[in-house]
């Protein structure tokens, strides 16, 4: 199975150096803005840390270590050093890496639960908007936990905000089930499909495309779902699906943390 590139859940993982773009080297310019380009929606995250370099070298990149290796510990240490520009509150709603993801993008896509349990519960009553922010591809970071496949980081966030499975996006306009379905990720996705109360959310074209996807990734329970949800039309593909597509090696398999 793929595993997750932090910044964007649809790229594949470079190995290069061990955390990625955002590892700090000798050379660098402490007072460079690492901002790349402003976002086309109106979902962005606070580019304040991003826009100075020396914030981003000093506060993005431990924050960055820290949501990837679940450590509350060193999350909460860095809040207190940088005390007097960051608490709680303000961090959730600032981008912490060049693809503009917050702490909550990269803790989902590490699947690291208790991390964003943590966080989750910090959200003050009126803040839940913090987790419809999307990065600089239009992913909330409900696309992230949907593609890394943690059901129970998906359960946690639509519990503090039930609307993040039906929000808008912008950008790839890929939903957190198409991520699911994409990756393979089959209790994911069919949690997320059951999950979707408003039966006329989904639009005809987008089923058939996540029809073809789930045949494709090997969801056949997910697909029948897709079927008796509308896709009658698509009967007779579904009958020839089923007896003669073949499932692919390793699809729909969970993701396990030791």
């Amino acid at each position: 199975m793929a595993e997750i590139n932090s910044d964007d859940p649809t790229l594949p993982v470079h190995h290069e150096q061990d955390s990625g773009e955002e590892e700090v080297n000798s050379t660098h310019d402490d007072s460079r803005p690492v901002i790349i380009q402003l976002p086309d929606h109106n979902f962005s995250p606070s580019l304040e840390l991003l826009s100075n370099g020396e914030r981003y070298f000093q506060i993005c990149v431990p924050l960055r270590k820290a949501a990837l290796k679940g450590n509350l510990k060193e999350f909460y240490n860095i809040l207190r050093v940088h005390k007097e520009i960051l608490d709680m509150s303000s961090l959730l709603s600032m981008a912490i890496t060049k693809g503009y993801a917050t702490i909550l993008h990269v803790a989902a896509g590490a699947r690291q639960t208790t991390f964003v349990e943590e966080i989750i519960n910090s959200i003050q009553p009126g803040d839940e908007s913090t987790l419809l922010l999307q990065d600089i591809n239009g992913n909330t970071s409900f696309c992230f936990a949907a593609a890394a496949g943690e059901v129970e980081i998906a359960k946690i966030m639509l519990n503090k905000n039930p609307n993040l499975n039906q929000a808008p996006l912008h950008g790839n306009h890929q939903t957190p089930l198409y991520k699911a379905v994409m990756f393979g990720r089959k209790e994911m996705a069919s949690f997320l499909y059951d999950a979707t109360s408003n039966a006329n959310f989904w639009k005809q074209n987008e089923l058939s495309a996540l029809f073809f996807l789930s045949i494709s990734t090997g969801l056949y329970v997910v697909y029948t779902s897709f079927y008796s949800h509308g896709l009658k039309d698509l009967g007779e593909l579904l009958r020839y699906g089923a007896e003669t597509v073949k499932k692919p090696s390793g699809a729909g398999s969970e993701p396990r943390r030791g």
